[in-house]
Formats: structure tokens, sequence, C-alpha cells
């Protein structure tokens, strides 16, 4: 799952925003347009849809936690056991419960196999057993 450089166009109105992926927190569905959220702290409104950008950026570190949401896995930095991530922008993402252990499983998995990554605060380990 290489991205360190690896660019993307985002559709815009009135032009094409050419960025490297590294520099896309999250990207949040809205009617038939996409919230580009970015590392700066400035937001691109995209022409495409959710469904174009999850197609292009299925083999990275991204993932669609949440049927609006599509985000960065690289730039995490909390999760929050009652079902959201915050991310590095300050930003409270949705995760489905559906989703949740996709989700903790991918996180994780990037942790064990990328130890450069920075580390999530409050997971440590997850334990799916059931109490009597």
């Amino acid at each position: 799952m290489k991205t360190l450089n690896r660019r993307i166009a985002l559709p815009c109105s009135k032009s094409v925003e050419f960025l490297n992926i590294n520099q896309i927190v999250r990207f949040e569905g809205f009617q038939n347009y996409t919230k580009v959220f970015l590392t700066t702290g400035k937001m691109i409104l995209s022409t495409n849809n959710l469904g174009s950008f999850k197609k292009e950026l299925e083999n990275s570190d991204f993932f669609c936690c949440h049927k609006s949401h599509f985000i960065n896995l690289s730039l995490v930095d909390r999760y929050i056991k009652e079902g959201y991530v915050i991310m590095s922008d300050n930003s409270n993402v949705p995760i489905s419960r559906r989703k949740k252990t996709e989700f903790l499983n991918r996180v994780l998995y990037n942790l064990e196999h990328n130890p450069k990554r920075k580390r999530l605060e409050p997971i440590t380990k997850i334990s799916h057993s059931v109490s009597a």
C-alpha cells in the first residue's frame, strides 16, 4: 500500500487540482459532490462523487468507515470507543457499527507492518470475548 508520492486529480467546477494523496485527511460525500479535507486545513469541493475516489484509492491507506466518509488511516489520531475517530485536523468522523471491526483490524495491521507510523492513542488490544 504505497501512498507516499502518489498523486490524484480532483476535478472541481472551474479547475482540476493535483495533490499528493498524503495531503488528504479525508473525503466526505455531499450530495453528488465530495468535500476533500487537506492537512493544510483547506477544503476543496470536487465535482466527483465519493464512489469515484473509493475506486481510485481502494489499494491505499484510505478506508471507507461510513457510507459518506472515506479517511486516510495514516492521519487518524484517536479512536473513540463510542464509534468515531479524531483525525489529524481535529475533525470527528463516525465509524459505522458494521465497519468497526474491519477498521480496527486495518489500523492494527498498519501499525504492525509500518513501525515508523505514529501510534494511535487508546488502542492496545482488541478482544471480542463475550462475558456470561
